[in-house]
């Protein structure tokens, strides 16, 4: 009974212990300008018809992607992510079974017409709050 309470300890302490510091890193990824960002503060800034290419690179910089659209316009995206240890990860144990990531993103795409107006744009985000070990 003792040799099996000393493995049982030694086995505890061995995984805390071995604890990688992958999964104690935040990260964050992209262009921060738009982190905050949601459809209505975009529309107190940028006017459909109105605001150019050159004011929305003034705004939030220079984009992560350039494609053309159908009508032969541009769309630029900006993307953003950030992805957060959960506390349970710094317990030996509990990590395996309640440890992971918080990880949360958001896109903001900006449609422009052939004389390089905003025709339109759009913002979507996405939260998790379950176990992204892995992914």
């Amino acid at each position: 009974m003792r040799n099996l309470f000393a493995i049982i300890a030694a086995v505890v302490l061995i995984s805390g212990g071995a604890y990688s510091t992958v999964w104690a890193v935040d990260v964050t990824k992209g262009n921060e300008k738009i982190s905050k960002e949601t459809t209505e503060s975009i529309g107190t800034k940028v006017t459909k018809g109105v605001t150019t290419k050159d004011q929305i690179k003034e705004l939030f910089g220079e984009p992560q992607k350039v494609t053309l659209s159908y009508d032969g316009g541009l769309v630029w995206k900006y993307r953003y992510s950030e992805s957060k240890a959960k506390a349970a990860n710094y317990i030996p144990c509990v990590r395996f079974v309640a440890g992971g990531r918080d990880v949360h993103w958001k896109l903001v795409v900006f449609f422009f017409n052939k004389n390089n107006v905003v025709q339109n744009y759009d913002v979507s985000s996405s939260g998790s709050d379950g176990n992204q070990q892995g992914k």
